[in-house]
């Protein structure tokens, strides 16, 4: 059986307060893992991050907070 998931396997964030989030899905097959690939979206100080899962959010306003 065919499965799809996708989940955010990086975040990088910039002394300018830029932050690369990486988003990773992987397709398996019966387990199998048949592909695999990321998308990666920057998120500028200015940007909402609300739409982004509570832990990568959280993250990135943390470290925006200290600058």
């Amino acid at each position: 059986m065919l499965e799809k998931t996708q989940k955010y396997t990086a975040v990088d964030i910039a002394e300018n307060g830029n932050a690369s989030v990486r988003l990773t899905t992987i397709v398996t097959d019966d387990g199998v893992e048949i592909s695999k690939s990321h998308y990666r979206q920057v998120y500028t100080p200015n940007d909402s991050i609300e739409d982004l899962p509570s832990h990568v959010s959280g993250s990135i306003a943390a470290y925006r907070a200290g600058l």
